[in-house]
């Protein structure tokens, strides 16, 4: 993961610190909404 932000930085000329906090905080900020998503909707129809 790290080269991949220091290449994201690299390529936006901004800190590799600053792209690997946006992808932690907008990481935990999916999976919580796909955790309340499959806690909330109901089943679709199965295909058999």
């Amino acid at each position: 993961m790290n080269g991949v932000c220091g290449g994201i930085a690299d390529f936006f000329h901004i800190s590799p610190f600053a792209v690997m906090l946006i992808f932690i905080l907008t990481a935990s900020v999916s999976i919580w909404i796909y955790i309340i998503l499959t806690w909330t909707l109901d089943e679709g129809p199965t295909l058999m």
